[in-house]
């Protein structure tokens, strides 16, 4: 397998040695219920690769393996895959989990199509795509595979959808639809395959889709006007609509932009590296790598808008160099391994690191739902960074109907007291770079991947992306992780033209037992509300700041000490302390941000947590510009209870933080 790589063979020409590994692993195991009499007793210690079925538990079991090795040369590694074929098997349960048959230059289209059927015929309402009638009235454009134009989509048509990576500038420019050339591409044959300016994954992805019998296929670059910023941002709106109500999104997890294609696609447009050898009475084929694998390191996979294309499409046809994958609520399947099975009496489980890319899980909460989204989304990779909420807000409108109160910033303002508490991950310091056109207060302010803060949001039940949680999982949705946080603060926003006051109803935050609550409530109402919007106006236009990036309040204030040197048991974060010196938590930020301020900092009051046997405050840390403040970080590990704070001498104060 090795030695059929060009790059290896050069690699080790000259005598010199690689270091070669090989290692057996699990694929995962088929669990079939037999008529009594054929039950057998056997012994599991003794399998290997003939994967012969034993009996665990009153059912016949059969463990499947695969090989995989690896050389290192020089600083260089090549991996490889070695599966057992199960061609020669008669019985299909003795076929499942082995590789099969496959056209290795191109994909069977007709593997596609048994795919969707059975996904239809067997997986009911999770995988089915919701039924879009009013797409001609909402301006939706399509391409017609058929004539190869651009077109208004007619009212309730079936059509694929493509997920891809635009990628940077190359020597051919990426086509596509402007004002100017609106008139063109809505031509008959102006997408030719013909046209050099039709990228290749684009020109593939229409030939599938005709392949496959569909008449239309919707691509963001030529189905939005992309210099006319009306139309983007309405048709930003719909991505929920979009993906939700396609058959199936197209995926190109293969290359790193839209020239490199969908290997498979066309004949001959992927290599084959099939390789076969009788191994004592096993038939053993060079294969390829499982699904988390073949896309974790694709650019595809590290996108940002990726993530609200793949959670939203009930349906995944994902091409990678080597084969295609079908992912759906229910399954994955790919062109190689056999897994299809939809006989009642026989269970296929394959290992789920292998073969499932994370999506939240179903028995999450609301809040943990929102909050897993949200750290992958965070993560990823964004070219424009002024598309920070662009890039999620398909995920954001399906999550519409859990929080109904709606998002600002990004935040739900069902629980905005508990999301407000974002932090960067454990590790991370602050400040990371910023995205100006956000508010700091708000995770797209700031270019960093966010997680939960221990003690603060969504840590009820969660653990952030790795997908262990405590013992709150299985239960109903709920609010229960939203109420692990106490409000503190009566929240409010200025709305645009004309301005005015609102307040933000965080109703799934009790304030019932707030300590200050009650005040800061009391003091909004006594305060003349038209002149605090003029004066508070009047100082956001003085530091050039959005009026709709403010958030206005009445808080406690303190100012807290704040060593310089590392935590003892934090490299990363230093410890903040009261007025006796006692550490009561710890704060993530650069040393360089550190040396450059003062001995005290700032800290405003944001909420209570709820999850320690104490009730605890969080606090923030803010910088003061002008009057108005900016969020540095929250505090972790934060153990100021109220005996604590009372001896800080905290003030309250109306704070603009934006």
């Amino acid at each position: 397998m090795l030695v059929q790589d060009p790059t290896f063979v050069e690699a080790i020409r000259g005598g010199q040695n690689a270091e070669v590994r090989i290692a057996s692993r699990d694929v995962g195991k088929v669990i079939w219920k037999p008529v009594e009499e054929h039950n057998q007793e056997s012994n599991v210690a003794k399998m290997d690769l003939r994967t012969g079925w034993c009996v665990e538990n009153g059912r016949m079991v059969k463990y499947v393996k695969r090989i995989d090795l690896s050389a290192a040369l020089n600083g260089r590694v090549w991996k490889g895959v070695i599966r057992a074929s199960g061609h020669n098997s008669l019985d299909e349960k003795d076929r499942l989990l082995l590789v099969r048959s496959m056209p290795y230059d191109r994909v069977d289209v007709r593997r596609i199509k048994y795919w969707l059927a059975d996904c239809k015929a067997y997986h009911g309402p999770a995988c089915r795509p919701t039924v879009w009638n009013d797409l001609n009235l909402l301006g939706v454009r399509m391409i017609d595979v058929r004539g190869r134009y651009v077109v208004s989509a007619p009212a309730g048509c079936q059509y694929l959808a493509l997920s891809y990576c635009w990628g940077g500038p190359t020597t051919t420019e990426h086509l596509k639809l402007t004002k100017g050339n609106y008139a063109q591409l809505h031509t008959p044959g102006e997408l030719s395959k013909d046209n050099e300016r039709v990228p290749s994954t684009v020109r593939d992805a229409i030939h599938l889709t005709e392949s496959l019998g569909y008449q239309y296929l919707w691509v963001d670059a030529l189905c939005i006007i992309q210099d006319k910023e009306a139309d983007k941002s309405f048709q930003l709106g719909l991505m929920d609509r979009l993906y939700k109500s396609a058959i199936i999104t197209i995926t190109a997890s293969a290359g790193e932009n839209a020239w490199s294609g969908l290997p498979g696609a066309l004949p001959r447009s992927r290599s084959s590296l099939l390789l076969s050898e009788m191994v004592d009475g096993i038939t053993l084929v060079t294969a390829s790598v499982g699904y988390i694998e073949a896309i974790e390191s694709a650019a595809w996979s590290k996108r940002a808008w990726v993530l609200q294309e793949r959670n939203l499409s009930s349906c995944l046809l994902v091409f990678t160099p080597r084969q295609v994958f079908w992912e759906c609520n229910k399954a994955t399947w790919s062109e190689e391994l056999q897994s299809e099975c939809f006989d009642p009496q026989i269970q296929v489980e394959i290992d789920d690191s292998l073969v499932r890319f994370k999506k939240p899980r179903s028995d999450l909460s609301p809040v943990q739902r929102y909050a897993f989204l949200l750290a992958q989304y965070t993560a990823r990779e964004l070219t424009d960074q002024n598309d920070a909420l662009n890039a999620v807000q398909g995920l954001l409108n399906d999550f519409q109907s859990i929080f109904p109160e709606g998002f600002f910033w990004g935040l739900p303002e069902s629980i905005f007291d508990t999301a407000l508490l974002w932090n960067f991950g454990v590790y991370q310091q602050a400040p990371k770079p910023r995205r100006s056109m956000f508010p700091s207060w708000c995770w797209a302010g700031w270019q960093a991947a966010v997680s939960s803060s221990t003690g603060g949001p969504f840590d009820s039940g969660f653990q952030g992306q790795n997908g262990a949680s405590n013992d709150s999982v299985g239960q109903p949705e709920s609010t229960k992780d939203a109420s692990m946080v106490l409000a503190e603060v009566a929240w409010f926003r200025i709305t645009e033209a004309p301005s005015s006051w609102k307040a933000i109803r965080s109703n799934w935050i009790n304030h019932s037992g707030s300590t200050f609550y009650a005040e800061s409530l009391a003091r909004w109402q006594a305060q003349n509300p038209t002149s605090a919007l003029e004066l508070t106006l009047r100082v956001l236009e003085q530091a050039e700041i959005l009026a709709s990036h403010a958030l206005v309040f009445w808080t406690q204030v303190v100012q807290l000490d704040v060593d310089r040197d590392p935590h003892t048991k934090n490299p990363t974060a230093v410890a903040v302390r009261d007025r006796d010196g006692q550490d009561v938590g710890h704060i993530n930020v650069t040393p360089e941000w550190r040396q450059s301020h003062q001995d005290r900092l700032s800290f405003i009051l944001v909420a209570r947590n709820l999850r320690w046997s104490k009730p605890l405050l969080d606090l923030m840390c803010v910088e003061w510009v002008g009057g108005i403040a900016s969020r540095v970080q929250i505090i972790r590990n934060a153990i100021v209870t109220d005996k604590v704070w009372a001896t800080l001498s905290p003030q309250w104060r109306l704070v603009v933080l934006a």
